[in-house]
């Protein structure tokens, strides 16, 4: 199944889990202060809390009016608004009252305003096109001990690859000069009902590559039942088209500058700098 590399980490609630609430680019400090008598806004720590998210709101209003000519910036400013969505420990800072270009108000309801403008930058998108990738996976059956195979059609995509905290797409981002001219014609094991199932999962104007040209085969486990499962592999190629939320917003960079896993193609450092391969 696809996999998302949250971009912070939101904390439990109550005393006992303070140090496991304390991820997240806004730190912990906040969390500790929210225990005192006050709330914790009037302590330094919580001053320091509401300044850095009143900068993370007011560059979420920003974004929000902008047309990004790029998609790197357009993918910066939907995980900054999706920090800012989440940017609370549970439940501490949502009472406090956070001074914004737009006024002062509730953390509560700054917090949900910029879901409401990531969902916004997501649908707008970037004017600036890219090309995509998906990994296609079309599950054709199971046999249990002792009986016949099935033959349950169901296609998957992009199974293995990660995209950034609730920021799926259809299709990663991945260089243009990857995608090929033209598809091929499928071996003889993808059946009629096989080559639906990539088509639709693939979608129209996609290009699709039939890679498998026999069962691949796996060893499934439910319970203390063991069973197979068969396969066919692909991929689904897009050609260029603008970049917006049909694309997965790509996951953080590893330290040393690189997707987090191989099936994954595109990331982001931590300086927001956007790394294809």
């Amino acid at each position: 199944m696809k996999h998302t590399i949250p971009t912070r980490k939101s904390g439990l609630l109550g005393p006992l889990f303070l140090l496991l609430a304390c991820a997240g680019p806004l730190g912990c400090g906040a969390l500790i202060a929210a225990a005192t008598s006050d709330g914790g806004a009037a302590t330094e720590e919580g001053k320091a809390w509401l300044a850095d998210f009143a900068k993370m709101y007011n560059a979420t209003v920003e974004a929000s009016k902008t047309d990004f000519a790029s998609m790197e910036a357009y993918f910066n400013a939907v995980v900054q608004a999706q920090a800012c969505s989440d940017a609370t420990h549970g439940t501490f800072e949502d009472g406090w009252t956070v001074e914004t270009v737009e006024g002062p108000m509730k953390v509560e309801d700054a917090e949900r305003k910029c879901g409401q403008m990531r969902d916004a930058i997501r649908k707008k998108g970037s004017t600036e096109e890219g090309c995509g990738y998906a990994s296609l996976y079309v599950r054709a059956g199971e046999q249990r001990p002792g009986t016949e195979w099935t033959t349950t059609v169901m296609p998957l995509r992009n199974i293995g690859s990660m995209s950034a905290q609730r920021l799926d797409g259809a299709r990663q981002i991945v260089p243009c000069d990857r995608v090929p001219a033209k598809g091929n014609k499928p071996a003889p094991i993808w059946k009629k009902e096989h080559v639906k199932g990539a088509e639709e999962i693939c979608e129209a104007g996609s290009i699709i590559v039939y890679d498998s040209t026999d069962w691949e085969i796996e060893n499934a486990t439910e319970g203390e039942e063991k069973y197979l499962v068969r396969h066919l592999d692909g991929v689904c190629w897009y050609p260029k088209a603008p970049v917006g939320d049909a694309f997965d917003v790509p996951p953080p960079c590893r330290d040393d500058g690189t997707p987090p896993n191989d099936e994954t193609f595109s990331c982001l450092t931590k300086a927001g700098k956007l790394v294809l391969k």
